[in-house]
């Protein structure tokens, strides 16, 4: 039990879900990331990936996923405006997942705050 951080990589969203089946042996097949009603469309083409936090398209079809600049496409709750719970591990669900994959692209300055945003890690 641990955690594995890989820097400096810059992968489009199919190269980064092919990515994550070169660790399938260590750590089993990676699942398709099952959606909930009201959650983002996802990633075209990649059932594997979701997007997390509050974030809004900069162009249209941004990062793979089919929208219009300015749109919400990560996950978020909207009515609150607010991301308090990234529960992307599934540890709510009959049989946890393994491991997850956070990835912060180098394109995007922003995609983690200078502050805050810690990931924590338990086992």
């Amino acid at each position: 039990c641990g955690v594995l951080c890989v820097r400096g990589q810059d992968l489009p969203p199919v190269a980064l879900q092919e990515a994550l089946f070169k660790f399938a042996r260590y750590f089993g097949a990676p699942l398709k990331y099952e959606r909930w009603p009201g959650q983002s469309p996802g990633v075209e083409g990649c059932p594997y990936l979701a997007l997390l936090g509050n974030y809004r398209a900069r162009k249209d079809n941004d990062l793979g996923v089919r929208c219009k600049q300015g749109e919400h496409i990560g996950e978020f709750k909207p009515a609150q405006n607010v991301v308090e719970e990234w529960h992307t591990d599934g540890s709510f669900l009959q049989s946890p997942k393994a491991a997850i994959c956070l990835y912060a692209p180098l394109a995007l300055e922003d995609a983690l705050p200078p502050a805050g945003a810690a990931v924590r890690h338990a086992r």
